[in-house]
C-alpha cells in the first residue's frame, strides 16, 4: 500500500487502474487484470476513479452493443470512421478536435495520418492486432507529452465486417476493401472531471454539472459558489435547475444519483438463440421457454419448469452467477421422480425484474408470493452454491409448508476472511468486494456486454483450479457447454442481479435456521474449495434435522454430478420424513 506522500507513486497507480478499466471495456477477455491492479492500488487512487469504471462500462455498451444511428455527432464520444486504407470516412466534432488539437494528425481529411511516429506506431499496431487476432476492438493508448496524460481510445472492426471463407479469392478481397473500423475516443481522460458524463446523461449544463460535481463532493452551496467564483445567488438558480433536471430535491439525493450514475444497462431481449458455440449439441442441454409470474408489486418473475406437471413442487435457487439448466437425462430423472422443478431466477438475474432493497428477506417474500399464487400446498426446496441463504430464508417464511431443503456444494455466507492472490479467483474477488464494493457494478456490466464462450471457458478455468475434481468434470465438453449457458442465462438481459446480490453479501452475517421445523439435506463434496466440511458442519449445528451426504473426490460441481441421486432424495420426503430418518 503505497502512501500520501508519495503522489508520484499514486499518479502512476491511478493512471494504470484508469487504462486497466478501459483495456477490460475493449477487450473483456482480461478482465482478470483489472483485479490485480486494483489489489496493488493506494486508498487515494481508489476514491477518485468510480467515474472511470462507470464511464468504461458506459463505452463498453456501445462497443458491444452498438451506437445509435445519431452518435456519430454525439458531443462526448469523439468517432471517427475509416476504411481499410485509412481512408476517413466520417467523424464527428470532438473526434476532429481530439486529432487536431492534442493528436497532432494531419489536416487532411481524406487520410488519417498522425505526425508524431509514435501515435501513428499506437494506430498501425491496434490495426495489426484487430487483424491478427480476429477481434472486435482492442485499446489505444496516446501518451501527450504536453498535455502530460493519457489519451484512450478504442479501435473497433465494423460490425458489418463479415469474414466469408466460401467466397472466392477475388470477392473476399473485395469485401476486405470494403471493410471499415470505427475509433472511439473515451469522453474523459486520466486528467479530466466527470462533468461529460452529466450533461450527456441527465442534460445539465457545464455550470450546473461542476455544481453538481462540487455538491456531489460534500460541498456547501456557499463553498461551492465562492470555489466556482460565482455568487450564492446564482449556485442556488443552478441548483434548482439540477434538482429539476434530475427529479430530486436534496443534496444526499445529489450524492447517491452521482454515485449510481452510470450504472444501468439497457434492457435486452432474450437473445439466447444467437448465442451458439461450434459444435453445440442443443439436444443435450435442456433449455425450455422462461415463464413469468406477476408478483404483488407488478414486478416480473421469470422462471422455467422441468419434470412432471403435476409432480411435488420443487422451488430450485441458482448460484450467484448462473440459472440451473439441466441435461435432458437429468430432466428425465426429474420427471421419473415424480417432482416437477421451478428454476426460479431472482431479481436482476435472466429475465426477471431487478428490486429495491434486495436482500434474503425480499427474495423469500419473492417466493411465498409464488407459491401461493400457483396454489401449491407442501413444496421442498433446492438451492445451489450461493444460492443456499436464500433457500433457507425462504424456508423460514414458508416454515410448516416445506417438506425437504436439499442444498449441494453450498456458500451458506461469505467468508469474510483475508484472501491472498494465489488462493482462487473468487475466494480473492469475495475479499475484494468488502474493501471496494463500487468495482462490482461497473466490473459486471462490463463483462457482461462482451461475454463469449471464451470468456465463459475462462470463467471455469478461473473457479475450478487445475487439477480438481471440478476441473475434470467440466473438460467433458457437454458439460463445460452446460455451464457457460448457465452464466449466459444469468446475465441475459442485465448484469445487476450478480452485481446487487455480491454487494449484498459480502460481510453479511449467515441466516439463522435454529427456527426451521423442515429436515436439510447437506450434499457437499470433500474437494469443495469454496466452502469447506468443517464449515458447513459448524454452520448446521443449530439446524434441528441435518443430514449429511459428503462425497469422496467431488467439489463444487456435486449437484450435476449426483443429480440423480438427489431427485431420489428429495422424493424421498415429499410425503413426510421417511421412517429411517426419524
Amino acid at each position: 500500500m503505497r502512501t500520501e506522500d508519495e503522489p508520484e507513486n499514486a499518479r502512476y497507480n491511478e493512471a494504470a487502474i484508469v487504462m486497466a478499466f478501459y483495456n477490460f471495456a475493449s477487450e473483456p477477455e482480461n478482465w482478470d487484470q483489472i483485479l490485480d491492479i486494483v489489489g496493488k492500488a493506494d486508498v487515494k487512487a481508489l476514491d477518485i476513479l468510480q467515474g472511470h469504471l462507470d464511464q468504461a462500462a458506459e463505452l463498453s455498451q456501445k462497443i458491444f452493443n452498438g451506437f445509435e444511428d445519431n452518435e456519430l455527432h454525439d458531443a462526448d464520444y469523439g468517432i471517427l470512421e475509416v476504411d481499410a486504407h485509412s481512408v476517413i470516412c466520417a467523424s464527428n466534432r470532438t473526434a476532429r478536435s481530439l486529432l487536431y488539437d492534442l493528436l497532432g494528425s494531419t489536416q487532411n481529411e481524406a487520410d488519417l495520418c498522425f505526425k508524431s511516429e509514435e501515435h501513428q506506431q499506437v494506430y498501425l499496431e491496434a490495426r495489426a492486432r484487430l487483424k491478427s487476432n480476429n477481434a472486435r476492438s482492442t485499446l489505444m493508448r496516446f501518451e501527450l507529452e504536453k498535455e502530460k496524460t493519457t489519451l484512450l481510445a478504442v479501435l473497433m472492426s465494423n460490425p458489418e465486417n463479415r469474414d466469408n471463407s466460401t467466397e472466392d479469392k477475388g470477392a473476399s478481397q473485395r469485401a476486405a476493401a470494403r471493410r471499415r473500423y470505427r475509433i472511439v475516443f473515451s469522453p474523459i481522460s486520466i486528467t479530466t472531471d466527470n462533468s461529460k458524463i452529466l450533461r450527456a446523461e441527465l442534460g445539465l449544463t457545464q455550470s450546473e454539472s461542476r455544481l453538481a460535481l462540487q455538491l456531489g463532493a460534500g460541498a456547501t452551496v456557499a463553498d461551492a459558489a465562492k470555489e466556482l467564483n460565482i455568487s450564492v445567488h446564482t449556485a442556488r438558480n443552478q441548483l434548482k435547475s439540477i434538482y429539476s433536471k434530475t427529479g430530486i430535491n436534496r443534496q444526499s439525493e445529489l450524492i447517491k444519483l452521482l454515485i449510481e450514475l452510470g450504472l444501468l444497462s439497457r434492457i435486452l431481449i432474450d437473445q439466447r438463440d444467437l448465442w451458439a458455440a461450434p459444435g453445440t449439441q442443443p439436444d443435450a442441454i435442456a433449455s425450455t421457454a422462461r415463464k413469468y409470474y406477476i408478483l404483488a408489486d407488478g414486478r416480473k418473475l421469470a422462471y422455467r419448469f422441468y419434470g412432471k406437471p403435476d409432480g411435488h413442487p420443487v422451488i430450485a435457487f441458482h448460484s450467484g452467477l448462473a440459472s440451473i439448466v439441466p441435461l435432458v437425462s437429468q430432466v428425465d430423472s426429474v420427471t421419473k421422480n415424480g417432482l416437477g422443478i421451478y428454476v426460479i431466477e431472482r431479481p436482476g438475474f435472466g429475465m426477471s425484474d431487478p428490486c429495491q432493497n434486495y436482500s434474503y428477506e425480499s427474495v423469500a417474500a419473492d417466493i411465498a408470493d409464488f407459491v401461493d399464487g400457483k396454489s401449491m400446498g407442501t413444496i421442498s426446496i433446492l438451492a445451489e452454491a450461493s444460492g443456499a441463504a436464500f433457500g433457507l430464508q425462504s424456508a423460514l417464511r414458508l416454515n410448516g409448508a416445506v417438506r425437504s431443503i436439499c442444498i449441494a456444494g453450498g456458500v451458506h455466507y461469505m467468508p469474510n476472511v483475508p484472501r491472498e492472490r494465489n488462493a482462487s479467483f473468487f475466494q480473492f474477488f469475495y475479499h475484494r468486494v468488502n474493501q471496494n464494493p463500487w468495482i462490482l457494478k461497473g466490473f459486471w456490466r462490463i463483462f457482461r456486454n462482451g461475454f463469449n464462450h471464451k470468456m465463459g471457458r475462462s470463467l471455469i478455468t478461473e473457479f475450478y483450479p487445475p487439477g480438481s475434481t471440478d476441473r475434470a468434470y467440466t473438460e467433458n465438453p457437454l458439460i463445460e457447454e452446460q455451464f457457460i449457458q448457465n452464466t449466459r442465462e444469468s446475465l441475459v438481459r442485465t448484469s445487476e442481479g450478480v452485481s446487487t446480490e455480491m454487494i449484498y453479501r459480502a460481510g453479511r452475517s449467515p441466516v439463522d435456521i435454529s427456527k426451521l421445523s423442515c429436515p436439510i439435506l447437506m450434499w457437499h463434496g470433500t474437494d469443495d474449495i469454496h466452502f469447506g466440511i468443517d464449515a458447513i458442519r459448524e454452520y448446521m449445528q443449530t439446524a434441528p434435522n441435518p443430514y449429511f451426504r459428503i462425497k469422496e473426490n467431488i467439489g463444487h460441481t456435486i449437484m450435476f454430478q449426483c443429480w440423480d441421486e438427489i431427485m431420489q432424495d428429495i422424493a424421498s420426503f415429499k410425503a413426510g420424513t421417511p421412517a429411517q430418518y426419524k
